[in-house]
């Protein structure tokens, strides 16, 4: 109920009372002017909410001893629709977390302890009791930071799962309506090492591959028991390693149990494994890459890729320090098994290439990685390819102005070629077939003072 007190611009005393609907609203409607408060008096069990705490659109408007707002004067015509009261349960908060049992000991990993069961439940304060617990891997004082809440564990007790390593819980309460919550004593449940139920094998399995899976063994007298689903080959058995096969797409769950009789300890491990027959990593993936540098200072790849189908995207991509690559051409899935690809623009000096492929699962692989170079010099001469066979070709940047003498000196100082450019040229071929292989250097003389050397190798 939401109580209205004021007096109009007549001098007339008003009083009214009206109900919030479901949702809290209420409204007090054919008012004359005048000046109005609001009041409530809360439920049991309920208290005023801290006034002007969240800003004009969402605080509340009363003060927190007797539930009513501060004066309204309403002038004619005004719908003043800002008058807002919020009440909370009272917090009664509890005194006395409880206790909870039991410390425990597993002889091996993949174990499911006993249910940790409740001594004595919360107690003080008033109002109903909310529980819920937690649990951490790390040892030491309760820390929020360090422990983790268990989804749906809001019980006096709590039925742990297996677990994989000494892992430690908490039961924590509170009284409805309070924010705090009081945690009881650490349980721990410490899980033994040197014994246990280890799966080695492959995560991804190709469809009609066989494959080896493995436990790690223990000696005589331990029992191994392996479940690698329906559609395995075997689907079970019980010796320490096993060659299994998988003839269609399925994504099983291996289990392995491990049981030592004499020690009365047993030991179970799960094992997500996907079989596929993508060709990422089930087809001969791509051979061949080469790369080459053409006479017009293009680079041409070239490459084979098999058994690819239209759910793979094939992308080449370019680096120039061989590590950090980026996106140069999408290309297009056919079936014919030889690609190729032209770098118009390639980069001065090393380029190192690769192609990329990524199947509907976002599994890539990467082809090898193909490099050629293309020398320069301050990035004004280009020759290549480098090292040459027979022709090498040199281009004279086009920011160079006027003739540029060109001069080739074998190792050992010799000149071996000499001829004039123009700034600009970018293919001029110069025959060396005739030169003995080994190391020449290149120099070119610009203007009054321009002069660079580019090193060469004639294989």
């Amino acid at each position: 109920t939401v109580y209205l007190n004021g007096t109009d611009i007549n001098g007339v005393t008003m009083g009214q009372t009206t109900q919030t609907d479901v949702f809290g609203n209420y409204v007090f409607d054919g008012l004359n002017p005048g000046t109005y408060t609001v009041r409530i008096n809360p439920p049991t069990g309920y208290e005023i909410t801290t006034p002007n705490a969240c800003g004009d659109t969402m605080d509340s408007d009363a003060n927190q001893i007797d539930g009513t707002t501060n004066a309204i004067s309403l002038t004619a015509g005004q719908c003043y629709l800002d008058l807002d009261i919020g009440i909370t349960i009272i917090c009664d908060n509890i005194t006395d977390p409880g206790e909870i049992c039991c410390d425990q000991t597993l002889c091996a990993p993949g174990n499911v302890p006993d249910l940790l069961t409740s001594v004595a439940p919360a107690s003080g304060g008033s109002g109903a009791i909310e529980y819920l617990w937690m649990m951490s891997t790390q040892a030491g004082p309760f820390n929020q930071a360090t422990w983790t809440i268990i989804p749906g564990a809001t019980g006096l007790t709590y039925q742990p799962g297996a677990l994989y390593e000494t892992t430690y819980f908490a039961r924590c309460a509170r009284r409805e309506g309070c924010t705090n919550f009081l945690e009881t004593t650490i349980v721990s449940i410490t899980v033994e090492e040197g014994f246990g139920a280890i799966i080695n094998g492959p995560e991804m399995v190709c469809v009609g591959e066989t494959v080896t899976f493995s436990a790690t063994e223990f000696g005589p007298g331990v029992i191994y028991s392996w479940n690698f689903g329906p559609l395995a080959s075997p689907s079970t058995a019980n010796t320490s390693s096993v060659n299994v096969t998988w003839n269609s797409i399925t994504s099983p769950t291996i289990t392995l149990t491990v049981t030592n009789a004499s020690a009365g300890c047993t030991s179970t491990n799960q094992m997500a494994i996907a079989v596929t027959d993508s060709p990422i990593f089930c087809g001969p993936g791509i051979i061949n890459m080469v790369a080459n540098v053409n006479n017009n200072g293009t680079v041409g790849l070239n490459w084979t890729a098999t058994d690819l189908h239209e759910d793979i995207t094939m992308v080449v991509q370019r680096s120039e320090d061989g590590v950090n690559f980026t996106d140069l051409q999408a290309m297009s899935i056919h079936n014919n098994s030889t690609y190729n690809f032209v770098d118009v623009a390639p980069m001065r000096g090393q380029n190192a290439y690769r192609v990329m492929l990524t199947d509907e699962l976002q599994q890539v692989m990467y082809s090898e990685i193909a490099m050629v170079e293309i020398a320069s010099s301050r990035d004004l001469f280009f020759l290549y390819p480098n090292p040459f066979t027979n022709e090498l070709t040199i281009s004279v940047d086009e920011e160079v102005t006027g003739q540029v003498q060109v001069e080739v000196f074998n190792a050992q100082g010799q000149m071996a070629k000499s001829l004039q450019l123009q700034g600009g040229n970018y293919g001029e071929q110069l025959d060396m077939a005739n030169m003995p292989s080994g190391i020449y250097y290149v120099h070119f003389q610009f203007g009054a003072q321009g002069k660079r050397v580019v090193k060469i190798i004639k294989e």
